[in-house]
């Protein structure tokens, strides 16, 4: 066996091929062999599958794992991690088998071919130690914006709701990408809990994560039936479809719960199949439905097309800058969007309590603000120099300029 390299769903990364009498590489399944990015003949016909999908008219790709694609020329082993963990795979340091310098090669390659098609992209998920390297998903955009047009960062995600760990953790991945280069946002995807799960179903905690997710800079992606509020799957040990979850249940229960089937009617099989689903739906899948929410104005449906036609009404939310302001309260983020002369001022109550709030920046006074969306219904002003907030309440203020 050529090295010490895992396979990221478990065994050696390595399996011997009896025909060829070799063995051959696979990052994850067996079934799944990683190709040689060194071989001129293997990128010579990845271009050309791009090439054939491109000329078919797609907006672009997105490219899996894609700082795994080049390994050590020498295939060096991995060093060790010394303690105990359940996966094997994380029990090395993976500095020879991603995140190779001959990746951002290849990576400019692909740009500049995707590049000559007009209004294509290129987006990647970047493997990172979790809960995430904001840092080192950035840089696969390239210095100089030549690589992939969007990473994504998983770092939010995985990041507890508090209003200190969510400030700190945008900001850091704000100042990764730079005032140059596009930010991506996700909260959710086909391999973690759902958002609406992992706040234990409370749905004003998810509408908060809304209100902070849709009114950053950049690209922000939705996953599917994120929009209805759509909790896990429960998926009994005997139905587990996931090689991860198949392996290491019931240490990790695999990845199956996030990737139950979208709900878009009452009807039998709820608009999705009129057979048997490969995973179980949502509990209580009725109420999750579209149909259900389209005819109820507080439904999660409704308040993210809300929050979905202000963004894209409103270009300061899309493309404008983004400053973080002091409170008085630790249970707040406040920042500021603004772009060319608009401004938009973005109140958080990370809270299970009513807050009290007072900026620290006299530039903003009360009096300039006009409420532009709130999560929930305002409670009475207080005081003239501050206001309150309901529980888990997010509100977006258009502000007056001083000289009009």
């Amino acid at each position: 066996m050529p090295n010490n390299w895992q396979g990221a769903f478990g065994k050696r990364a390595w399996s011997y091929d009896e025909k060829k009498k070799q063995y051959y590489l696979h990052s994850f399944l067996e079934e799944q062999p990683d190709l040689n990015w060194r071989n001129q003949e293997v990128v010579d016909a990845v271009f050309s599958i791009l090439r054939y999908w491109l000329d078919r008219g797609v907006d672009g790709f997105r490219l899996d794992v894609i700082n795994c694609i080049i390994k050590d020329k020498t295939l060096r082993s991995n060093p060790r991690i010394v303690g105990s963990r359940p996966r094997p795979y994380d029990m090395q340091r993976h500095i020879f088998d991603r995140n190779r310098p001959g990746t951002h090669q290849k990576l400019r390659m692909m740009r500049q071919l995707v590049d000559t098609y007009p209004d294509r992209m290129l987006v990647g998920e970047i493997m990172v130690e979790l809960p995430g390297e904001p840092e080192l998903a950035a840089s696969f955009l390239g210095r100089n914006r030549d690589e992939l047009h969007l990473s994504f960062d998983f770092s939010l995600a995985y990041t507890r709701f508090n209003a200190i760990k969510w400030q700190r953790c945008a900001k850091r991945w704000c100042e990764a990408i730079g005032k140059n280069r596009i930010p991506s946002w996700v909260l959710n995807n086909h391999d973690i809990p759902r958002i609406v799960s992992r706040l234990s179903g409370n749905v004003a905690k998810a509408k908060l994560a809304a209100l902070f997710l849709l009114t950053q800079r950049g690209s922000i992606f939705l996953y599917y039936g994120e929009e209805l509020g759509l909790p896990d799957s429960k998926v009994p040990w005997k139905a587990i479809r996931d090689p991860l979850g198949k392996r290491y249940w019931p240490v990790h229960p695999g990845r199956d719960p996030a990737r139950g089937p979208m709900i878009w009617s009452n009807e039998e099989g709820y608009g999705f199949t009129d057979g048997e689903s490969w995973l179980p739906f949502a509990s209580n899948a009725d109420s999750y439905a579209v149909t259900t929410q389209e005819q109820d104005a507080s439904s999660m449906l409704h308040y993210y097309r809300a929050l979905i036609g202000m963004r894209k009404e409103e270009p300061v939310f899309r493309r404008g800058t983004c400053t973080y302001l002091k409170t008085n309260n630790k249970h707040i983020v406040c920042y500021i969007r603004e772009y060319d002369d608009e401004k938009r001022l973005m109140i958080l109550n990370f809270s299970a309590r009513k807050q009290n709030v007072v900026l620290r920046d006299s530039a903003y006074q009360k009096s300039d603000w006009i409420l532009r969306f709130t999560s929930q219904r305002m409670l009475p002003d207080t005081k003239a120099e501050s206001f309150m907030l309901q529980p888990w309440q997010g509100c977006a203020y258009s502000l007056k300029s001083r000289s009009s």
